[in-house]
């Protein structure tokens, strides 16, 4: 609810702000407060969802993934029409109503699993996320950084190919509409601890899929592209969310926090990545980037191997099998 208030503070004062060393500390502030509202969302996605944790993050997903395709345009009107000042108080509101939404519509029977007693808290100060958590960030950090990359790339390809805007608009609609149809069923997979063999499996096609892309040039044959890098973009963040709660028992939200950060991250060189490859070549930066998702796609599996071997060594020794009276 804090970090809802003190974004919608800031959003707000972008409609008085004036000056270039105004909105830079704007945008500072900006940074500074969404993970408030980032971190505790996902903890709280972790802690009240029980067993359907990859429906829950897949729903909030589809929904993030649709804002996405109506929000330029619904900003867009509102600037037009009634203003850039009404656009920032429309934002600041609805960041605000959605905090007090979610504060209200939580249950308030028993508390969050990743709330502990003051005894669980001291301990908790010396405990260490295991090697799981922190491979299933590098996974989710990869997959943010290739995503910024190849969009950009993409675009410099298709302005210098001579495609209008508004077609370059519609392609990247296209891969997010595809995107958030395949939510659910991601999520159904994480549901079903299947999560990270989806991502395995998927990020390696999503490889060969941006590795084609510089070779499209037909508008039909891209839109087709673009699904197929929708879909298979898909189940990463979903299964690397379930896996994460179900690995940082007790430490929740520090996990979410390292999650969060991953993604911010990501965010952030993705596009850096990008423009330093492109500015050599495209087709070297298409390819890399499609090698930063193949590396995914190993990590991937590792984590199911291994994941899967240590299920096998605590298995508990059936009384009277002739496997182990052999042994």
């Amino acid at each position: 609810m804090v970090g809802s208030f003190l974004s919608s503070v800031v959003c707000a004062l972008y409609t008085v702000t004036s000056t270039r060393l105004g909105f830079t500390m704007l945008r500072l502030a900006q940074g500074l407060v969404a993970p408030l509202s980032a971190v505790a969302g996902m903890v709280i996605m972790a802690d009240f969802s029980g067993r359907e944790k990859g429906r829950l993050a897949g729903v909030v997903n589809q929904w993030g993934s649709i804002g996405m395709v109506l929000g330029p345009g619904v900003g867009g009107g509102v600037m037009q029409f009634l203003g850039v000042r009404c656009a920032f108080w429309l934002s600041s509101l609805a960041v605000l109503v959605g905090g007090l939404v979610v504060y209200f519509a939580l249950p308030r029977r028993g508390s969050p699993a990743s709330v502990p007693t003051a005894a669980a808290a001291v301990r908790g100060m010396a405990a260490r996320l295991t090697w799981r958590v922190y491979l299933l960030g590098t996974v989710n950090l990869i997959d943010f950084v290739a995503f910024q990359a190849w969009i950009l790339l993409l675009t410099i390809e298709l302005q210098a190919r001579g495609f209008a805007e508004g077609l370059i608009g519609t392609m990247l609609t296209v891969q997010c509409v595809a995107y958030a149809a395949a939510q659910g069923f991601c999520g159904r997979l994480a549901d079903r601890r299947k999560g990270l063999h989806a991502v395995a499996i998927a990020q390696f096609l999503y490889g060969f899929l941006v590795l084609l892309l510089p070779g499209v040039a037909v508008p039909w044959k891209l839109a087709l592209a673009m699904v197929g890098l929708g879909f298979a973009s898909a189940p990463t963040w979903t299964g690397v969310f379930v896996e994460v709660s179900h690995q940082a028992t007790g430490l929740t939200g520090r996990a979410m926090g390292l999650l969060n950060g991953t993604i911010g991250l990501g965010n952030g060189a993705g596009p850096l990545l990008g423009g330093l490859l492109g500015s050599i070549s495209l087709q070297a930066g298409f390819l890399a980037t499609s090698g930063l998702l193949w590396t995914n796609a190993v990590l991937a599996v590792l984590y199911v191997v291994r994941r899967h071997r240590s299920r096998f060594q605590k298995r508990p020794t059936i009384e009277g099998d002739p496997d182990e009276e052999a042994r």
